[in-house]
């Protein structure tokens, strides 16, 4: 078991050593764009076949985290979709994270947490992108004002869900 807590790092420092390896040497002259999204994807794929033969639910999380992200960069990088610059594409990571804690509760049915904290970020990160590549522009301030009772309502929600789910866990356990 103690193989598997080395191979994240490992992974981690052969891909830093790649790139920096590739710069100082021009080794691959201007591919890296095109390679590092396949070796984060494959980097996924490796953490999302841990989290379902280990049942590691950080490996889902991020491993579906790294899928999403990997898939963007690739398809940007290959000219599938528009090019966008860091400033226009830091709502695709927080969509990425909302997604990522869907896929938890759908995992685990009674981890509300993980639904309500990717609702939340899901709907963040659809406003910010929309009006970061200029979609549609939102007006956060009215928005706010008029609307966030409702991160109260959720959170509200949340605490009942565990709450159930506590009890429930209590009377299946006989405590």
């Amino acid at each position: 078991m103690s193989n598997h807590k080395s191979y994240i790092p490992g992974i981690i420092l052969i891909l830093i050593g790649l790139y920096l390896f590739s710069q100082t040497n021009n080794t691959f002259d201007g591919l890296w764009p095109y390679i590092y999204p396949v070796l984060m994807l494959g980097f996924a794929s490796l953490m999302l076949f841990n989290s379902r033969r280990h049942k590691k639910e950080t490996s889902l999380y991020w491993g579906t985290f790294l899928t999403l992200i990997g898939l963007f960069f690739l398809l940007r990088n290959y000219e599938l979709i528009p090019y966008y610059y860091a400033s226009e594409y830091w709502p695709i990571v927080i969509l990425s994270f909302g997604i990522s804690s869907i896929t938890l509760f759908i995992r685990k049915l009674t981890d509300f947490h993980s639904l309500i904290w990717g609702i939340i970020l899901i709907t963040v990160g659809l406003v910010a992108g929309s009006r970061s590549m200029d979609l549609y522009y939102w007006d956060y301030g009215y928005w706010l004002e008029r609307y966030w009772p409702l991160a109260i309502i959720l959170i509200g929600a949340g605490l009942i869900g565990k709450g159930i789910v506590s009890e429930n866990e209590k009377k299946i356990h006989g405590e």
